[in-house]
């Protein structure tokens, strides 16, 4: 096995990792965002409500109020890093592939989940702003 395919699993098992620190009670999601060599994290971020506040996640309000894993990594990354790779066990919803799009500093999305048929339009924004989407096995 390569040592670029062992970091990446590295990565995809610490973002599973972080997902486990979520507070929502509706899904625990996970980001975590590299260096484009893949020798530090950057940033990384997981899904709960807004910071300072009281936790009222509803289950099966839509919104459930919780802040998404990918905005609070995009808001913790730092305007230096560039050509990032942007680890989450869940796929992005629109909202969240239009913070990584605006971050100008990842270049590609490996998602850990399975994509489904409502999970496209994220997908399809984040490949029309050329940023490579890879779901990793």
């Amino acid at each position: 096995m390569s040592r670029r395919r062992v970091k990446l699993d590295v990565f995809a098992e610490i973002t599973r990792n972080v997902a486990s620190l979520s507070t929502c009670e509706k899904v625990a999601v996970g980001c975590v965002i590299v260096t484009y060599d893949l020798r530090e994290i950057v940033a990384i971020g997981y899904n709960g409500w807004p910071h300072g506040l009281v936790h009222h996640c509803t289950i099966g309000a839509d919104p459930c109020g919780c802040v998404h894993a990918e905005l609070n990594a995009c808001i913790k990354l730092a305007p230096r890093y560039k050509d990032c790779t942007c680890f989450v066990n869940k796929i992005p919803c629109l909202r969240c592939a239009q913070a990584i799009i605006q971050t100008q500093a990842v270049s590609d999305v490996i998602i850990l989940d399975s994509p489904t048929e409502d999970s496209f339009p994220g997908i399809n924004l984040l490949t029309a702003a050329g940023i490579e989407v890879e779901r990793w096995v």
